[in-house]
This record gives C-alpha cells, structure tokens and sequence, in this order.
C-alpha cells in the first residue's frame, strides 16, 4: 500500500524538489479508475499546476464518454493556464482550437449558448487572443480576433457578463493598438511619398477609431495638404533638389527662375498698390 502511493507521488515530489517539470506520466492504475475517480485526479492536478497531466486524466475521461462537454470545457481552461503561467504563444494558439472542440462536443439539440460553462470559456477564448496581441509595428491578426469574440460572442449572447468591466477596458486597448498600427502604416506611405495611400490611411483613423489620435492625424493630414499644395518656398526646396540631379537639373533651374520672377511680380504690384494709398 505505501509502495503504490509513493510511486502515485513521486512525479509531484521530483517537480517539488527541483523545481521544474518531469515528463507528463500519469500511473495506467489512475487511468483505470471510474468516471468519479478520474475526475477527482484531475482536480487534484489542476490544484497543484499539473496541467499536463490534468489532461490526459481529461482525455481518458472523453474516451469514455465523447461528448462530455465539462471535460472539453475543462481541457481548454487548462491549456489557457498552463499558457498564461508559462508566457507560450503556441499553447494559446491550442486554447483556440480546444474552444472549437469544445463546441463540436454538443450535439444538435443542446443549447450551446444556456449550457452553464459557455460563457467562461468565450472570456478565456477572448483572453487567449488577448495576450497574443503585438506591437503597433506589427501584424495585429490576434486584435481582430479578440475584438471579433468580444463582441460578437460575450456580449452578444451575454450582454450582462460579469466579464463586461474587464473586456470593456481590454477593448479600448485593442482598439487603440489598431490606431497605433494604422498610424504607423500611414507614416509609412508618408515618409515613401505615397501620399494619397497615406491620406486614407489617416483618414480611416478617424473615421475607425475616433478619440484615439485625432491630434497626431491631423498634424498628418496638414503635412500632405502642404505637400501636395506646396507653396512657393515648398516648390523652391522641391526644385532645388532636383537640381542635384542631371537628368531634371535644367528643367528644375528653369522652373524655379520663373517662380522667382512670378514672386517678383507680385512684390512690385503690392508695392505700388501700398504707394498709391
């Protein structure tokens, strides 16, 4: 009797002694035990961080019974904590594709959205694509995703979720990154003088996500209208540096000579109109 027991804990006293993670194993002798049994393991795995092992109790318990929705449920919940404890984008990419099974595990006449777990396990499908959110300079797919389950899955079904103050201000955030990355895809066609993609771009911002960089965008949007109006002094610096180059260096001369002179013009006609007051 104490042999079988020591060998039962001897996984979680290695994890316990060195700090790190054996090989997931759980003894066939848990595996053989009844539904009540199994389930008992796997909270008991669950407490203690064992979430691979949780698993597999969780799959033995599916086997049994393949459309065990708690255990589906179950499996995703696990992978989300096992994720969020070890900071790893390929596990909550596998929280995802656990949600769907999760989904497929009911049957045509069960009510998904009334069965009593569906509502956490959305909040930790939103939360998976949460925490894969990048930076503005980067792809913003996982965003998307996020603000696509939020709104039309939780709220949606939940309109009341006790989730809403916490998604809510996950939301703005999302939100705000999505500027962030428009902006700084505008900035790009700005500095490659794609300026009419920039200037959709810029505009899109506010039309998308307004409040969120209207300041930035419209210091934007005035830098493009002065580059594509550009007054004389702008023509000026324009053509000086295509002066620089000697394929347009003889046109550039000559257009800017005849801008001078048009801005001589009009200084003389100020004059006299200033002398004959």
């Amino acid at each position: 009797m104490f042999f079988n027991r020591f060998c039962l804990a001897l996984p979680m006293f290695l994890f316990m002694l060195f700090g790190c993670a054996t090989v997931p194993v759980v003894d066939e002798r848990i595996l053989e035990g009844s539904l009540s049994e199994l389930w008992k393991e796997a909270d008991n795995f669950e407490k203690t961080d064992f979430y691979e092992n949780e698993r597999i109790v969780l799959n033995e318990i599916i086997a049994r019974v393949p459309t065990h929705n708690l255990a589906f449920f179950r499996i995703e919940k696990s992978l989300f904590q096992e994720a969020k404890k070890k900071s790893q984008r390929e596990i909550y990419e596998k929280v995802q594709k656990a949600f769907d099974d999760f989904l497929y595990s009911f049957s045509s006449g069960q009510s998904i959205w009334a069965y009593p777990y569906t509502e956490e396990a959305v909040w930790i499908l939103a939360a998976s694509y949460y925490e894969q959110i990048s930076p503005p300079d980067r792809s913003q797919k996982e965003t998307k995703d996020f603000i696509n389950v939020l709104e039309n899955k939780l709220f949606f079904h939940y309109p009341d979720t006790l989730y809403r103050k916490t998604a809510e201000e996950m939301l703005y955030q999302a939100r705000k990154n999505l500027a962030q990355h428009s902006l700084f895809v505008g900035d790009f066609y700005l500095h490659t003088h794609a300026l009419t993609s920039a200037e959709l771009r810029f505009k899109s911002i506010l039309e998308e996500y307004p409040g969120f960089l209207d300041e930035q965008v419209a210091v934007r949007l005035d830098q493009i209208h002065l580059k594509k109006n550009p007054t004389s002094l702008e023509k000026v610096k324009q053509f000086l540096f295509f002066e620089r180059d000697p394929d347009t260096a003889k046109e550039a001369q000559s257009e800017r000579k005849r801008i001078k002179e048009h801005e001589a013009q009009e200084l003389n006609k100020s004059l006299q109109l200033r002398l004959e007051q």
